[in-house]
């Protein structure tokens, strides 16, 4: 009797882990997928874009007129972006992502738009 108990433990156990990694692995491509878009962005000089899509905090607390000077200063002094975004979360980073999720903050990463922009 306890032996098949241990074994739905030991299944339940391997079934959360891995659906953990793959929600962790998700938000890792998500942000790698962000990333790589800003990078392309800015090497295209695609300020306008980059501020139209950012956070209204963000824009709220700087003009586009600055945004824009400021990209373009960090574009020149630090040249055109080649590499590709790598992106590993840890667990204190996950963590803190799906409590902001859950509680009602603001989302951090929308996963979907950026799957979605991607095709």
């Amino acid at each position: 009797m306890r032996f098949p108990f241990l074994i739905l433990l030991t299944l339940v156990l391997v079934g959360s882990a891995s659906c953990s990694y793959e929600a962790k692995r998700s938000t890792e491509t998500a942000v790698e997928q962000s990333v790589d878009k800003f990078h392309d962005q800015i090497n295209q000089q695609q300020y306008h874009d980059i501020y139209a899509e950012s956070d209204a905090e963000l824009r709220s607390r700087i003009t586009e007129v600055e945004f824009t000077r400021q990209l373009l200063s960090a574009h020149e002094q630090m040249g055109t972006i080649t590499s590709k975004a790598r992106v590993h979360i840890d667990g204190g980073v996950g963590r803190a992502l799906r409590r902001d999720s859950v509680a009602g903050g603001r989302e951090l990463i929308t996963e979907t738009s950026c799957l979605a922009r991607k095709s």
